[in-house]
């Protein structure tokens, strides 16, 4: 029973020692748990150096920058409209016609009344002649006692009379040729016209509200007229930008109908106060338009460079990776055949490029593939247009051996 009990320790012992050094033959180095980390394939860049613009693309309208109604100026019938949505007018065109009918008469009834006036005037004028005479032949015979006092005092009451006669017909006159103007100009107040102010002398019909035999009151849109040239553009702006955008700026408009176009423009204004919902600034640009390419009432896009910065040492915007709150790139070390991750502070950014501080101004950096990484990952980089892959650097090769 013994015998038997020694049998079996022996062997769960010599079971147990061969495990052990099984274990211990098959455990791998530390060199060869080294080489088996995984190497990860990499697209990379260049890092350059160069001038990098801070430019800022806003979406926003282009308006006319004039615009007026055309409306009616009486009450009536809308008689004539002549002109319809795009043509071209004129300054001081006539595109337009309300009943005239009772103006007309207005005018005619006018006209009698300055008439009437003017004869009246003539007569009191040659009233006042004939008792000027009167006086005068008095006074030469007054010397010779011809007359009396009290026919003297009379033809001087009645000279005093034909002088007051004669200003009433004077100041009739003047009345009924006020009522005469204030009627031609209700009658030219019939007639439509496009008149404004400014040194273009032809605008377009933008829309047109109402058709002829219409019936119109006084101040009735009619017709609206746009100018073309220039445009104006309006956008908003962040408070961030505000601070950096002056009237006189130089700013790129390009429109989705004209794609691959740029327009110049120039900050006219900028508006002194923020909205209070949205937190933005208006911006207001004037866009020359000789051509007439550009239509209002589209949406633009524009573009305003900042600020600019020479010598910046620039990555791929691809590039930059953050790890925790840390910005940075992933640097490839060519003789350890590694990526070293550099913390860098990102500053303007163009395009495909950003500028960054806290990195060195020659090597390559990772642009695909860098969300793999960690520091000091093993790499298999290939550089752009090229389909050489770099293997790690010799000594880590060794390692894998």
């Amino acid at each position: 029973m013994r015998l038997s009990l020694w049998f079996i320790f022996f062997a769960l012992g010599t079971l147990f020692l061969g495990c052990g050094r099984e274990d211990s033959e098959t455990a791998p180095s530390s060199n060869q748990r080294r080489g088996a980390e995984r190497t990860i394939s990499v697209l990379v860049e260049p890092i350059s150096v160069g001038n990098i613009r801070n430019e800022r693309t806003y979406t926003g309208t282009l308006l006319p920058s004039q615009r007026f109604t055309v409306a009616a100026r009486t009450a009536g019938l809308l008689e004539q409209l002549n002109v319809e949505i795009g043509e071209r007018v004129v300054r001081d065109q006539v595109v337009g016609k309300v009943e005239a009918a009772e103006a007309l008469e207005d005018v005619s009834q006018a006209e009698a009344e300055v008439a009437v006036a003017e004869a009246n005037l003539i007569s009191a004028k040659a009233a006042l002649e004939v008792v000027e005479r009167e006086l005068d032949r008095i006074e030469s015979l007054r010397d010779r006692d011809f007359v009396s006092a009290f026919e003297r005092e009379r033809v001087e009451t009645r000279l005093i009379s034909e002088q007051a006669n004669l200003a009433v017909a004077e100041a009739t006159l003047d009345l009924r040729k006020s009522a005469l103007r204030r009627a031609q100009l209700n009658l030219d107040r019939t007639i439509l016209r496009t008149s404004w102010q400014g040194s273009d002398e032809e605008r377009f019909v933008s829309q047109r509200f109402l058709d002829e035999g219409s019936l119109v009151s006084t101040n009735s849109p009619i017709l609206e007229v746009v100018s073309v040239d220039p445009l104006i553009g309006q956008f908003f702006v962040p408070e961030s930008d505000y601070y950096s955008i002056f009237p006189g700026m130089e700013v790129k408009i390009s429109v989705g109908g004209h794609v691959g176009r740029q327009y110049p423009a120039e900050v006219r204004r900028r508006a002194p106060e923020f909205s209070e919902d949205s937190r933005r600034a208006l911006i207001e640009v004037i866009v020359p338009n000789p051509s007439q390419a550009l239509t209002p009432g589209v949406f633009m896009r524009a573009s305003v460079v900042l600020a600019e910065q020479s010598d910046a040492v620039m990555v791929p915007l691809d590039a930059i990776v953050k790890r925790g709150e840390t910005n940075g790139v992933f640097l490839i070390d060519e003789s350890a055949g590694r990526a070293r991750f550099i913390p860098v502070t990102l500053g303007f950014q163009e395009s495909d490029k950003v500028a960054v501080t806290g990195l060195q101004s020659s090597g390559f950096v990772v642009v695909l593939g860098n969300d793999q990484l960690v520091n000091n990952t093993p790499v298999r980089w290939q550089k752009p247009d090229s389909s050489e892959h770099r293997e790690p650097a010799a000594a880590d090769s060794s390692e894998v051996r």
